[in-house]
């Protein structure tokens, strides 16, 4: 059981650093930061990534977290690493995306980020169907959270 709880803790690091990268490579994409949005909850991006992160923290933060030994738990806890694992491939294929251009400037298609293409010199390079990924990378996380046990860690 702590193998799996510790695995809960260590995707959440991992997701909490890769949702960072791809905040970096938003901001420098030339995407708006200050636009709301209807698919980012009518947030800001900058808004939306400090909700997402204060999400994924709360699979690791000690100060929220505590420790789950019984074993009726032990599917909850693989239910969570199935939606925490779903969430970590949709943030690594959209920083694959992003990272095949890394020099291109990105904007919208359509005004609810449905996707986004990359140009560079003004030759389109790329489009990413972005919000099919962003869709998934929130359902996971929620999901996770929805079933209760994001605050396990080992002993």
């Amino acid at each position: 059981m702590k193998d799996h709880i510790k695995k809960i803790i260590d995707s959440g690091y991992e997701i909490a650093s890769r949702w960072s990268d791809f905040a970096v490579l938003w901001r420098l994409s030339g995407l708006p930061v200050e636009t709301e949005f209807s698919r980012l909850y009518d947030e800001t991006f900058e808004k939306y990534y400090c909700i997402n992160m204060q999400m994924i923290e709360g699979f690791y933060d000690p100060e929220v977290v505590q420790s789950l030994q019984n074993p009726e738990f032990l599917p909850k806890i693989a239910e969570v690493n199935n939606y925490l694992s779903t969430a970590s491939r949709c943030i690594n294929k959209l920083l694959s995306e992003f990272n095949m251009y890394q020099d291109a400037n990105f904007r919208e298609v359509e005004s609810n980020l449905e996707s986004i293409q990359g140009f560079v010199n003004g030759d389109h390079v790329i489009t990413i169907n972005i919000g099919k990924h962003l869709d998934l990378f929130n359902e996971s996380l929620f999901k996770a959270h929805h079933v209760g046990v994001w605050w396990c860690v080992a002993d």
